[in-house]
């Protein structure tokens, strides 16, 4: 990787991360289209420069995350499961599915069917001010739209596309899910890029760690804008059902693709 693949693979990252559509699936297709290797640094860069996304929301959301303690702490609590079951499949993950184009393709597909499906319950709903919206959701529906996040596993799948999917189940309201997702994403980012530093940081290089930090710092810096872009988009009426065709027909193609290169 040099410094060009650094600076559109971040921005790739910062465009990507809050929208349903799978930012590891897209960073890993702009990777193969330039050219970029599958390595052990290129893997954790794409889950290491998510921290960016999040340190984003942190500034974005800091009144409703640092006026309510209780909330920092249910959302703490909700992580625990999805973080063991990361730390048992994190060498699954991490060798065998991350890179693999046709699971990460069949993940997109899956994803894109069933958000356009689910959508449709959702067109008479808005999304509020995220300066005006605060957590009103129980501790219990919390857990529930956490453990949807262990989907987001799968490349391709989406974490955030995952949560809204579990919102859409249960019909809960919009602008609850999508907050809940970016905060949720707080402790799974932040501890998802710790263990995968803490496993494999020791044999990167110095370029590498300066790559690295910049990747951090210009994915947030787009994510900033691009989550509060989404939280207006999202008042649409068709918003999510925009997502889910653009996941089904970005599938279709990339698959017709592959099997043509079989």
């Amino acid at each position: 990787m040099d410094l060009i693949h650094v600076i559109i693979l971040s921005v790739v990252e910062g465009i990507t991360e809050f929208l349903p559509i799978s930012s590891t699936f897209h960073i890993d297709l702009i990777g193969s289209m330039m050219g970029i290797l599958n390595s052990n640094f290129f893997t954790s860069f794409t889950i290491a420069i998510q921290l960016g996304a999040i340190l984003a929301i942190i500034v974005l959301l800091r009144k409703q995350l640092f006026q309510s303690p209780k909330v920092i702490f249910q959302l703490g609590i909700a992580f625990i499961p999805v973080g063991v079951v990361g730390l048992v499949i994190y060498p699954l993950v991490k060798q065998v599915l991350l890179g693999n184009q046709l699971i990460e393709i069949i993940a997109v597909l899956t994803g894109g069917i069933v958000m356009v499906y689910f959508a449709k319950q959702y067109r008479e709903q808005t999304i509020v001010n995220q300066n005006e919206v605060t957590v009103q959701l129980s501790f219990k529906e919390i857990c529930y739209l956490s453990l949807w996040q262990i989907l987001a596993f799968i490349p391709g799948m989406s974490r955030s596309g995952s949560v809204l999917v579990g919102g859409l189940v249960k019909k809960i309201p919009l602008n609850q899910v999508v907050l809940t997702s970016f905060l949720l994403a707080i402790p799974t980012m932040i501890t998802a890029t710790a263990y995968d530093l803490w496993k494999t940081g020791s044999n990167f290089t110095h370029n590498e760690w300066i790559f690295l930090i910049l990747g951090i710092i210009l994915s947030g810096f787009v994510a900033f804008f691009m989550a509060k872009w989404l939280l207006r988009f999202l008042q649409r009426p068709n918003a999510l059902q925009w997502f889910g065709w653009y996941r089904v027909i970005l599938a279709m193609f990339l698959g017709i693709l592959f099997l043509i290169k079989m």
